[in-house]
């Protein structure tokens, strides 16, 4: 969506009459209209004479943006001499990324001379602008990635500078690192965004201790979560530990009825909930940015449960202990 920004003249009066009102009501109703965008129309029934045609198709509404850059295009394809001015048109009006191809075009079919400051299009600050905004965008299949790094080759002594700074700029997580940083490696040339740093080392994973049925107490009310067909989860924290108490039902499995001991590890944006089963480590709840999932053994999971705070008022946290001491008994 392109806005542009217009003025409305206001229609004053110190004390208008009823006829004024209405002279100025139909004059106000005239002025709208004139402003009032175009309908838009479908790409067969534009044609441009011009490049300016396509700024105009822009600034006047004629069509959605995309369809203006259809045409455009098709336009282009009649007379590849305006490719240049089709490429500063559309990086001045839309993504910049998206005059990358009239840009790959323009200089595929009048290369710029060497040292000719006047013919040297490598050298036009939209070229940089456009060819930045195409690496920033994944490659796989990309036309317009693979035509951006074309430019890149063809004009590194030009936009070695401005992409450089780009890439410092947007650091070494994005597609940019990912699409420049091997084209400055065959150039034995170097960017902190292309360094990589060591790994961090991973986090010692918790180890599993099982619970004293004998002496537990609970810390803080029961949680109950509650998904489709009659899943709910009942959750327990047990005091002085990171261990829970975990109430599977409506679940397949031989989880389900039964209360589970588990453990707490936090991870990235939220927790895992695990335990012990058969020596091997099982995350039964996975909690991320406050979405709660579940993984019963014996069922096909994962599923997603909510949080009900009726169900958890009407539950006892002494009620899911003792059902857990008698699967102990």
């Amino acid at each position: 969506m392109f806005a542009v920004n217009r003025d409305r003249s206001s229609l004053r009066s110190q004390r208008p009459s009823f006829l004024a009102a209405a002279v100025a009501l139909a004059a106000f109703a005239v002025v709208g209209a004139a402003w009032s965008p175009a309908p838009a129309v479908a790409a067969d029934k534009l044609r441009f004479s011009s490049v300016a045609d396509f700024t105009r198709c822009i600034d006047k509404y004629l069509a959605a943006p995309d369809t203006c850059l259809e045409v455009l295009q098709a336009f282009v394809k009649t007379k590849p001499g305006e490719a240049f001015a089709a490429g500063k048109a559309v990086r001045a009006q839309m993504n910049h990324s998206a005059a990358v191809p009239f840009f790959a075009t323009a200089l595929a079919k009048a290369p710029a001379k060497p040292g000719d400051k006047k013919t040297n299009r490598c050298a036009d600050a939209d070229v940089a602008m456009a060819v930045a905004a195409g690496l920033e965008m994944p490659a796989a299949g990309n036309p317009i990635v693979a035509d951006a790094l074309a430019l890149v080759a063809q004009c590194w002594s030009d936009l070695q500078a401005p992409l450089s700074k780009a890439l410092t700029e947007s650091g070494p997580s994005g597609y940019l690192a990912e699409n420049l940083c091997p084209k400055l490696v065959e150039r034995k040339l170097t960017n902190a965004s292309c360094e990589k740093k060591p790994a961090a080392a991973a986090a010692p994973e918790p180890k599993w201790k099982d619970v004293d049925p004998k002496a537990l107490l609970p810390d803080g009310p029961a949680k109950v979560f509650r998904g489709d067909q009659g899943r709910a989860l009942t959750m327990v924290k047990l005091k002085g530990d990171d261990a829970y108490l975990i109430r599977f039902d409506g679940f397949r499995g031989e989880w389900n009825g039964r209360v589970v001991a588990h453990r707490e590890a936090m991870v990235g944006s939220g927790y895992d909930y695990f335990t012990q089963v058969k020596g091997a480590r099982w995350v039964g709840v996975v909690v991320r940015d406050g979405s709660t999932e579940v993984h019963p053994l014996g069922d096909k999971g994962p599923f997603l449960v909510g949080y009900d705070e009726g169900a958890s008022k009407a539950t006892a946290a002494q009620s899911v202990i003792d059902q857990f001491r008698k699967q102990k008994l």
